[in-house]
């Protein structure tokens, strides 16, 4: 209870006095209603009388004569224009007072100076103010209560003699508060003196209603001037006298301010002394002797488990103890003390130590260590059934030891080894008693949700008793959130967060309880309606050192900071700071490295031990680190990865789960967890939602991760998958069908003719696959042999074809185009053929909104069509998507497919079609190409205030520069075809140099039309040549793009013999030199060396072999065993590949026979660990 006295210690604003104490207050009141007489006798007199009406208790009459003549409004004006309470801010003191563990603050004054200390002090209680006795219901410690009012807002002051009598009743729920607060714990005044006015008249009313019950009361202050009749009277009254001068040196002359600071700092350390909860742990100096093991007696058994009993009964009120360096010190200790104890021959005492220090390191998340776990092992197969049933305290002690080791074989992935050990506990548990029954019900269910058993847990997790300690029963809370069964968490919830506010447990132990139910309460209403109301809140104990939130969010803390410092501190060579130097570094593991997998380790098994999902958001992206940082630590990580799963986190998954893990990971992890998922699937149902209803995880999780296995999956799985996929796409929209396609388009890399045949009659025969499913099925090169298309089937799809509705007839259209590309339409061929050309566009081609022009030329068409003019019509009338309208920009995300289309359809029928099946007698005309390059110019112009945004939003400057590249590269092309065909016309040269001029001007490369100019010109040199083979050895992607754009042009012009052009040379140097790249340049240059490989000039003899020993020793630098894998690797293996089967089917085509050479790397390349490698080569023989 704080009184006036202690606003003395306020800081002063502009030079003003003090705060007034309560003397002083009164004499001011004094002063107004006694005014200073003028003559010497009368101010003697006068004097006196102020002196007896403002001591003691005469000041409450003073006030009620004030009031009486000035009235209550006027005595309230005077209080506070008396207090001044703008005119003063907190002092140090007023902060240190706060920042101790008060239950609650009363105080008598009126200023608010203990309220605004709040905010100024480091460690933060969440003091409640409470200025009203309406306040109190409800509230929370701590508290701030004004029980005289407050110039804030309560401005009933409590100061005349007839508030102070009627007090008691008018204030009851006041009075009865500080009783209570005195029952539970100790009243502690400050700032008041031995006769002040607040402290009597608080006295007596304590007294009247407590009798003897009164506790002590505790008064602190300076009191070296009190006589001892004073002392007495106070002492009988049950009041100890705290005299603060009894600290120092009695010559000292302390003040107030000095003696209250000196007094808190010792409260202060000895808060902090209290708060330590480890004592030492005995032998701790004798524990790193040479076989201390050997001086193990039964004195050190006597020892041991009286100090592990007390420390179990000490830190019961702890389910998880606080990371902190006092912890792992005493964690360490006790793990000397398990290493020396497994050295021991097996018995029945060294299994109840054991089981004590167990209990203890299991509440530190601490693991069981490979070597430590191999002897427990052996420790607990010593005891048989018989035994075990037969002693209960044994049963008891060697459960909880057998369940550390069930844990770790659970965190190691030793599946089998975990059941035939849960076999064995549970053929002897019976006779168990009940909290540990419970816990081993509980690590049950942990080993269930990590296998994705969502039936078996289900079941388990209602046998769990939840009544035999509300530990166990919030567990099974968060156990039900983990499977998905948010309703059961909820109403259990509720029911736990009931029994807690009726609980009277310790401090530290509702903080810890409460600071779980507030996690259980955060894990199950977030993105729900339900409310998040004040019974499931901890604030009142967040900085308690037992909360659990509080512990949970420090140790993500930590994981974070260390996982941070090793990533910057790496051992190996660095850059010194003069020019040419560098820093070598060796050795073992530095302490930021071993803290990257000692602290992350911690934290996923504190998540563990209170069953915490994988869900929390601002959890989850440091889980996923610290889950990805520990794989190291066992051989076998399903574990880890079905954590990593469970977070249920697309981002997640994807970052962790990538193509090297997989392709490189042992097939056997990829199997447990496979099948597990299957399992899994069968648990939803159609009304089930894709990516919301949780069965431990979602659906959209499910087929995320098994389309990833997909890729190392046998053929039998890989149908189960794609067949699952199939129904499901049938049945979704939106969002969710385009997660399904993406998940599919990682699955038809493992589709071969085996796979693709159990499910094509499905596809050709369903109505309900959406369009853009089937569309993921055309670009597959697979051969099945002897597929039966029934009459039925076919006919069905040209009714398809014939339909007004644009999605089903491109449904037809496509499964036409599924049939073409696995066997032959045969008599079909003419009904599809009116089919498809019954309905026609404006320029001719059949009706479709989702196809390029050129598939028609792979597809039935009659004989009246001439395919020759429609394509040339359709390149006549250019019709791009410009994205610049009246000044406005418009993002399209198809803006690019009539360009694409476009350009693919000029390529097909020009000089630089690679294909002699495609080509056409095309007659090219000079104003042809004039109309074609004028539009192109005419759109650049519109869309060039793209490239000059200042903020590229969403991408569009970048994407704008692209296509301005491409189309660059474009009229590089337009000009080599009118020169290839004598059609190159000053017009034809004025317009590409407006073009030209046009891309300048913006900013944009006009490389490829450079070089063609002067190639046209005939004035192309060597170092031009070698300027581009530079730019396609060691430019950018882009620029790379674009040198291998314009060496396709020149392989046309060398083809023709024009102007001496001789590019195939360097191009077969380029491809020699692939083996001195580095594997991420190598990737890069291959990707685009696929577009040209197969022209014609590659293929004759004199390049053959040169291009055959180059990819030979391309392949030969290459892991291909994935010893140490990445996705540079990966990627450029799967280019390699399509590359050389590229320029193998282009010899195939033109029939000139394969070489051995090229047949060793293709038999090579048809045993790839990677599947899209091998099904490449798929019936390939040499």
């Amino acid at each position: 209870m704080v009184g006036a006295g202690f606003s003395k210690n306020a800081d002063v604003v502009d030079d003003e006095t003090s705060a007034p104490n309560w003397e002083e207050l009164a004499v001011s009141m004094f002063e107004v209603l006694y005014k200073k007489p003028s003559n010497d006798a009368d101010i003697k007199n006068w004097e006196i009388q102020k002196i007896k009406k403002t001591s003691g208790k005469n000041v409450l009459k003073l006030a009620e004569e004030y009031k009486s003549v000035f009235g209550r409004n006027k005595l309230n004006k005077f209080i506070e224009a008396n207090i001044k309470d703008d005119k003063y801010v907190p002092g140090d003191l007023h902060k240190k007072l706060l920042s101790l563990n008060w239950r609650d603050v009363f105080t008598t004054n009126y200023d608010t100076l203990l309220e605004r200390a709040i905010d100024k002090i480091n460690v933060k209680f969440n003091y409640k103010i409470l200025t009203n006795q309406n306040d109190l219901p409800g509230s929370t410690h701590p508290r701030i209560i004004k029980l005289h009012g407050s110039v804030d807002s309560a401005k009933h002051y409590i100061i005349c003699e007839e508030d102070y009598r009627t007090y008691p009743i008018q204030y009851a729920p006041l009075v009865n508060t500080v009783q209570q607060a005195m029952l539970e714990t100790q009243l502690c005044l400050i700032g008041f003196s031995g006769d002040d006015p607040n402290f009597l008249s608080w006295l007596g009313w304590l007294r009247d209603n407590m009798g003897e019950n009164c506790p002590t009361i505790y008064l602190v202050g300076l009191f070296q001037y009190m006589n001892s009749a004073e002392k007495r009277t106070l002492e009988n009254q049950n009041i100890t006298i705290i005299d603060l001068g009894d600290m120092f040196d009695k010559k000292a002359n302390v003040g107030h301010q000095e003696a209250l600071g000196a007094f808190f700092n010792v409260l202060t350390e000895y808060s902090q002394e209290k708060e330590k909860i480890f004592e030492p742990v005995p032998y701790k100096n004798l524990l790193h002797k040479q076989d201390f093991h050997k001086s193990i007696d039964k004195k050190y058994f006597e020892v041991m488990d009286t100090f592990l009993l007390r420390m179990k009964d000490k830190v019961n009120s702890y389910l998880a103890f606080p990371s902190t360096i006092e912890t792992d010190r005493f964690i360490d200790s006790l793990r000397d003390h398990l290493k020396e104890l497994l050295k021991l021959e097996p018995s029945t005492q060294q299994v109840n130590t054991l089981s004590k220090i167990v209990y203890l390191l299991r509440r530190s998340y601490s693991i069981l260590e490979d070597h430590e776990a191999n002897k427990v092992k052996t420790l607990i197969a010593t005891f048989n059934e018989e035994k075990l049933r037969n002693e209960n305290f044994l049963l008891t002690s060697w459960v909880d030891v057998a369940l550390y080791l069930l844990e770790m074989y659970r965190i190691d992935g030793r599946g089998q080894d975990y059941t035939n050990l849960l076999s064995k506990i549970e053929k002897v548990s019976s006779n168990l008693d009940g909290y540990s029954k419970e816990e081993l019900r509980i690590e049950k269910c942990k080993f269930l949700i990590a296998s994705f058993d969502y039936t078996q847990v289900a079941e388990e997790i209602e046998k769990i008793n939840h009544g035999v300690a509300l530990d166990i029963q919030l567990k099974k809370i968060f156990l039900y959130k983990q499977i998905g069964e948010d309703e059961k968490g909820i109403d259990l919830l509720r029911k736990a967060s009931a029994v807690l506010a009726q609980k009277k447990y310790s401090k530290n132990k509702t903080a810890s309880l409460k600071g779980y139910l507030n996690l259980c309460a955060r894990s199950l209403m977030s993105g729900m309606r339900e409310s998040f109301d004040d019974s499931f809140s901890d604030k009142e104990y967040y900085s308690n050192s037992y909360n659990v939130r509080n512990i949970y969010n420090q140790i993500k803390n930590d994981v974070s900071n260390s996982l941070l410092l090793a990533y910057n501190e790496s051992r190996d060579e660095k850059p010194g700071f003069n020019p040419g130097t560098y820093k070598v570094t060796y050795g073992t593991a530095t302490r930021k490295e071993q803290d990257a997998i000692s602290k992350p380790l911690k934290y996923v098994m504190f998540q563990d031990l209170l069953c915490l999902p994988n869900t929390f958001s601002d959890h989850k992206e440091i889980l996923a680190l610290a889950l990805k940082g520990i794989i190291p630590t066992s051989p076998i990580p399903t574990w880890k990865w079905s954590s990593i799963i469970r977070t249920n986190d697309t981002k997640i998954i994807n970052a962790f789960f990538t193509r090297e893990l997989i392709v490189s990971s042992d097939i056997g992890w990829i199997e447990t967890i496979s099948d597990q998922l299957f399992k899994l699937v069968d648990k939803f149902n159609s009304e089930d939602s894709f990516n919301r209803t949780n069965r431990i995880i979602t659906q959209e999780t499910i087929y995320d991760i098994l389309s990833r296995f997909s890729i190392v999956m046998e053929d039998d799985k890989v149908i189960s998958v794609g067949e699952e996929l199939i129904e499901q796409r049938k049945m979704l929209d939106g969002i969710d069908s385009r997660r399904y396609t993406e998940f599919f388009k990682r699955l038809r890399f493992s589709i071969n003719s085996n796979v693709l045949s159990h499910y094509l009659n499905k596809l050709l025969t369903s109505d309900t696959i959406p369009l853009r499913f089937l569309f993921e099925f055309v670009d597959i090169e697979v051969n099945i042999e002897q597929f039966e298309i029934l009459d039925d089937m076919f006919n069905k799809i040209i009714e398809e074809i014939k339909s007004k509705d644009g999605e089903t007839r491109d449904k037809g259209i496509i499964k036409v185009m599924l049939i073409k590309s696995v066997g032959d339409i045969g008599k079909y061929k003419e009904k599809i053929s009116e089919a498809l050309w019954g309905q026609r566009n404006d320029i001719g081609f059949p009706k479709t909104s989702n196809f390029y022009v050129w598939i028609w030329n792979n597809l039935p068409y009659p004989d009246n069509v001439d395919l020759e003019i429609l394509y040339m019509k359709h390149l006549g009338n250019p019709r791009f998507i410009r994205s610049v309208k009246e000044g406005s920009i418009s993002g399209i995300a198809t803006i690019d497919n009539p360009i694409n289309e476009y350009i693919q359809c000029f390529r097909k029928l020009s000089d630089f079609s690679k294909n002699r099946k495609d080509s056409f007698e095309i007659i090219w005309t000079s104003d042809y190409f004039i109309k074609i390059i004028k539009y192109i110019y005419e759109y650049l112009d519109n869309e060039k205030r793209l490239l000059t945004l200042d903020f590229n939003i969403f991408g569009s400057e970048r994407e704008g520069r692209k296509r301005f590249n491409k189309l660059a590269d474009f009229i590089a092309m337009l000009a080599s075809q009118a020169y290839l065909s004598d059609v190159y016309t000053e017009e034809v040269v004025l317009e590409v140099k407006n073009v030209k001029k046009l891309l300048q001007d913006n900013s944009v490369t006009s490389a490829s039309i450079d070089i063609i100019e002067k190639v046209i010109a005939n004035e192309s040199s060597e170092a031009d040549i070698e300027n581009l083979m530079n730019r396609a050895i060691i430019g950018t992607r882009d620029e790379l793009g674009q040198a291998i754009n314009v060496i396709d042009l020149l392989l046309a012009f060398e083809k023709k013999s024009v102007n001496n052009v001789q590019i195939s040379n360097h191009l077969i140097e380029l491809i020699n030199s692939l083996k001195y790249f580095d594997i991420s340049r190598s990737s890069m240059v291959i990707s685009k060396l696929i577009t040209i490989i197969d022209h014609p000039i590659l293929i004759q003899e004199n390049h053959r072999s040169k291009i055959i020993k180059a990819l030979r020793q391309s392949i030969d630098k290459l892991d291909l065993s994935f010893n140490e894998s990445n996705r540079e690797l990966i990627d450029t293996i799967f280019s390699l590949s399509i590359l050389i089967r590229r320029y193998y089917d282009k010899l195939v085509q033109n029939e000139i026979s394969i070489s051995k050479g090229l047949a060793a790397i293709i038999e090579e390349l048809s045993y790839s660990k990677l599947k899209e490698v091998r099904y490449m080569w798929e019936g390939f023989q040499a």
